[in-house]
């Protein structure tokens, strides 16, 4: 017996129209009728609401139907690709966000001798702000794992390591323009590294609430 006729029998069983279970779903009939045609197939997310449904396990309704595991295997790796490159999208468009910040500067301190003021400091609220909403992403999504409470030290990092590219390399040349002896040290600005774990660590809590808020 095929996947999609034990998803009929199931509903029958029940007492169900395909209406009624179309309903439930959230789907339409045409979809339920697709399904117990053998047509087409419910995702893993439909499939564990339909065994709930019938409260009947998952295993009893694919009973080792080839097909349905094929098509649910395809549909997991897709959607695993797809939070993959989602990932990377996240991460690219911080790091993207965070080169723009260090060239405005340059570019800006050459035009304006004011620029590292108050200009660059909006630029850092934008990448504070950044860091946030891409916290709160990582934080909504599970399978970053034990890196989930590691990105809060990578942003810290990078907002150091912008301090160091701007304000502390503009040091070093006006020192060594000068002809100034002896050399200056990279600093430990806490500052600048609390802040920066603060506003991710609070974007990783507030990922999870929403997470476990539309769980409910």
């Amino acid at each position: 017996m095929e996947i999609g006729d034990r998803l009929k029998q199931a509903r029958n069983e029940q007492k169900l129209t395909q209406e009624n279970l179309a309903e439930q779903l959230g789907v339409s009939r045409q979809t339920i009728s697709n399904w117990e045609n053998n047509r087409s197939y419910p995702d893993i997310i439909n499939l564990i609401a339909l065994s709930k449904i019938y409260a009947i396990s998952l295993d009893d309704l694919l009973m080792e139907d080839r097909k349905m595991i094929e098509h649910l295997e395809e549909s997991t790796n897709t959607v695993k690709s797809g939070q993959r490159l989602f990932r990377r999208v996240l991460i690219g468009v911080y790091l993207i966000i965070w080169a723009m910040t260090v060239i405005a500067f340059w570019l800006g301190s050459c035009f304006d001798s004011n620029f590292s003021s108050y200009p660059f400091g909006v630029l850092n609220m934008v990448l504070y702000v950044c860091t946030l909403i891409i916290s709160i992403f990582i934080g909504h999504d599970d399978d970053w794992g034990i890196y989930k409470w590691l990105m809060p030290c990578f942003f810290a990092a990078m907002h150091l390591l912008v301090s160091w590219l701007t304000y502390y390399l503009s040091m070093v040349i006006v020192h060594i323009s000068d002809s100034r002896h002896g050399i200056i040290l990279p600093y430990l600005d806490m500052d600048i590294i609390l802040p920066g774990f603060a506003c991710s660590m609070v974007g990783v809590l507030l990922g999870m609430v929403f997470k476990n808020f539309l769980k409910k």
